[in-house]
């Protein structure tokens, strides 16, 4: 009413109806703006439970369905409204759960109390076991009665207890970074563990002032009184609830709301009380606010840690405060502003998805978008966003209501997980031993790479088969196995085999693997090819011997020395004197003979002599003669020719003669093998020239060559293509060793028509 009209009614002629009439119209004023109220808050109500995360299903009192949210319909898999009330909750109940509910029936009708909460399994439309909790509360206005029912799907919260059991070392990594507080105490309510969570609801500085202090110190009256509630019921053996509420006041703190769960744990080998302190003031708070008024739950927004938006059209019209502490901008930063301006580039199709869905006319809550969101530093965060659309104002025309939170930190750490998960079996598969692990019955878990590679397959294929199947193709494990000899004592094993087929040595090692229990599950099986190792014991106890023989040979060799040195004297005295001319002959002949075993003798004294390593200058040319006088029986009895086209004049070289002789000696008896092997004669082709610097020294045989895969190979120490027996595989590895130390080089190649050619090349200036 204007300022006009209430002048015109002042002036009326009776005062009393002017006065009622005011307060007629300032009555209907009143009641209008109530309803306003009440249209507002039943609105926002209902937009309430549409977007609530608890399934809710409210029947009157003849059991016909007057509400479903959209949480109903994705906790029981439903794909519309129509389906869901055509189809009974209890109808996808487990056989376990529903013969709960038949027995809860039964209680009721023999009078005992309508449980208001309790837990059930549920086989969802698609196939999925999903563990309910049920509130239930009965609501009686106007005379009507309906009943209201709360799913809240605790799948994740029952996995999650599930994967505490599985070991306490995982149990307690889970309870030092959970969220909520935890507090395990024995029966005599001794602490034994509280996590950092419990300290900073409680305020504590460190566990041993809560242990001072206990958590009961800060309960309110009221629910201190609770708490010896509690205590007088379980003196009497009354059951008390594992789950209620209860409210502290902390040192310099505001009450906090704190809803507590209660259970028996496994810690340490014992059951003991777990006590779980979850914080849900925030919580708290949202509720009252919501049903106080709207402006209570405006202010529960502004206060909110989350970044709470409204967006029209794609652009901001509404950003809560915490803005500015999630990623730096004020409000006004953001309004009018694109929301995907600001999203990452490579993430731009998960909100184009969000959008397209809308648009389609599916606006149900889901459970978030996760994106980059750049913050007002430059910097890319991670955000999950969940949120819904609302139509405004009747029109095809949707605001998008959205709570964002700042997961960055979990990202990296996700991130970091998965690097140690990818760098362990990295590590796992790059060992060059043979690992796997095997269950008590010896059946392969896991395997590394170096175990399929030696049997040639993948470690998929391995896993599930037993080790005996795959190592030994046996049905049963061998006596000797050190997994068996583990399981049964609980000990670390070890054992030496040889596999034919395979041709090597292994070293098999075991170590047991034990549960939460400190229960056997197992072995670690670390097999190790010790062949190279049994091949160097072998070649030492060759070597040895070698020596052995060289001393002994030594010791023959001056032994023979005193009856050639006679025989050679008084041969040449007898030729001196006056004998018969035919005698002569005969006595040349026996002297010649005696020289030259002279002569072999002489040369063994050289070869099988000890000789520290020393350089001095030396002549190429007269080691190989030194090295063909060595062999010239062994060529001729095997028909092997030797062709020489030594360059003449060479320099000499700083070398050690005994080392290069040992060198051409080995290259040439190699020769000698080939060409017996492949001809049962042969031509060798020893050649020696001056090329810039080096002095080259060639070594062809007209064998059958090397092939290519073994003139990869041929330097590698105890590589041989000779029979068990008839070589070690070290000689050429040796060369290789002498003539890198001289700063030379060796190398082999098959010649143009047969046979192979090695090489050995010597620098001039070798010091």
């Amino acid at each position: 009413m204007n300022k006009t009209a209430i002048s015109d009614l002042m002036l009326d002629d009776n005062p009393e109806e002017t006065r009622q009439h005011i307060l007629e119209n300032n009555q209907g004023r009143r009641s209008q703006t109530e309803k306003d109220v009440l249209t507002a808050l039943e609105h926002n109500f209902h937009i309430m439970m549409d977007n609530a995360l608890m399934g809710i299903r409210i029947r009157d009192e003849n059991d016909l369905v007057l509400y479903l949210n959209q949480a109903y319909l994705d906790i029981f898999g439903y794909d519309n409204m129509d389906e869901a009330k055509a189809n009974d909750p209890r109808n996808q109940y487990t056989p376990e759960s529903y013969a709960s509910f038949l027995q809860r029936k039964k209680n009721i009708v023999q009078g005992e109390p309508i449980p208001n909460k309790f837990e059930i399994d549920i086989i969802r439309k698609d196939g999925a076991l999903r563990h309910l909790q049920i509130l239930g509360k009965k609501i009686t206005s106007a005379g009507k009665t309906q009943y209201q029912t709360f799913y809240n799907d605790i799948t994740e919260i029952k996995q999650a207890e599930n994967a505490l059991k599985v070991s306490e070392q995982s149990l307690r990594s889970t309870l030092d970074n959970s969220p909520v507080g935890i507090y395990i105490v024995d029966d005599d309510l001794n602490c034994l563990y509280a996590n950092q969570s419990l300290l900073d609801i409680f305020g504590y500085e460190n566990i041993n002032e809560m242990k001072v202090n206990p958590p009961a110190k800060y309960y309110t009256p009221e629910s201190y009184a609770g708490l010896l509630r509690r205590r007088e019921r379980q003196l009497h053996g009354e059951p008390n609830p594992d789950k209620f509420e209860i409210d502290i006041a902390p040192t310099g703190s505001n009450i906090r709301h704190l809803q507590v769960f209660r259970k028996d744990v496994l810690w340490e080998g014992k059951i003991q009380r777990e006590v779980i302190y979850n914080d849900i003031t925030d919580r708290k708070q949202a509720e009252e606010a919501l049903r106080a008024s709207e402006e209570k739950y405006r202010l529960i927004v502004e206060k909110s840690n989350d970044l709470i938006f409204t967006l029209n059209k794609g652009e901001f019209i509404y950003v809560s405060p915490s803005v500015k502490n999630m990623l730096g901008y004020e409000q006004a930063d953001l309004i009018g502003q694109a929301f995907q301006s600001f999203v990452h580039p490579d993430d731009l199709a998960v909100i184009d998805g969000t959008i397209k869905r809308h648009v389609n006319g599916d606006t149900r809550p889901k459970d978030g978008d996760v994106y980059r969101f750049r913050n007002a530093s430059g910097e890319w965060r991670w955000h999950i966003c969940r949120g819904t659309a609302i139509r405004a104002g009747g029109e095809d025309v949707f605001n998008f209501i959205g709570i964002a939170n700042d997961i960055t930190e979990q990202k990296q750490i996700e991130e970091k997980l998965q690097q140690a998960a990818q760098e362990w079996r990295t590590t796992f598969d790059s060992i060059t031993d043979f690992i796997s692990i095997h269950d008590k019955d010896n059946k392969i878990l896991r395997v590394n790479k170096a175990v399929a590679d030696m049997l040639h397959t993948t470690p998929k294929e391995l896993i599930g088969k037993y080790c005996h199947e795959v190592m030994h193709d046996t049905k049963e494990s061998p006596a000797n196995c050190p997994h068996i000899q583990t399981i049964k004592t609980s000990e670390p094993a070890s054992t030496e085999t040889f596999n034919v087929d395979l041709g090597l040595h292994f070293q098999e090692s075991t170590s047991p693997l034990f549960n939460e229990k400190g229960e056997i599950t197992g072995s670690v099986v670390v097999i190790r090819d010790v062949t190279k190792q049994k091949r160097i014991e072998e070649q030492l106890i060759l070597s040895d011997r070698l020596a052995s023989i060289g001393e002994l040979s030594s010791g023959i060799a001056h032994e023979l020395n005193n009856p050639l040195t006679s025989v050679i004297g008084f041969s040449q005295l007898m030729m001196d004197g006056d004998v018969p001319a035919d005698m002569k002959e005969n006595l040349v002949i026996v002297y010649n003979e005696a020289q030259r075993a002279a002569s072999i003798v002489k040369n063994l004294l050289t070869f099988g002599r000890k000789h520290a390593p020393v350089r001095e200058l030396s002549n190429v040319n007269t080691v190989i003669e030194d090295v063909l006088r060595l062999r010239a029986y062994e060529q001729q009895v095997d028909n092997i020719k030797v062709e020489k086209q030594l360059e003449s004049d060479l320099p000499q070289i700083m070398m050690d003669h005994f080392q290069m002789q040992q060198v051409f000696l080995n290259i040439i008896v190699n020769a000698e093998f080939a060409m017996l092997e492949a001809n049962h004669r042969g031509k060798l082709t020893i050649s020696t020239k001056r090329i810039e610097g080096f002095i080259r020294i060639d070594f062809a045989d007209d064998g059958k060559g090397i092939s290519e895969e073994n003139m990869k190979h041929i330097f590698d120490p105890f590589f041989t293509t000779k029979e068990v027996g008839k070589g070690t595989g070290l000689g050429l590895s040796i060369c290789h060793g002498i003539v890198t130390e001289h700063g030379g080089k060796i190398y082999a190649r098959n010649g143009k028509s047969q046979g192979a050619i090695f090489t050995v090349e010597l620098p001039f200036n070798t010091q």
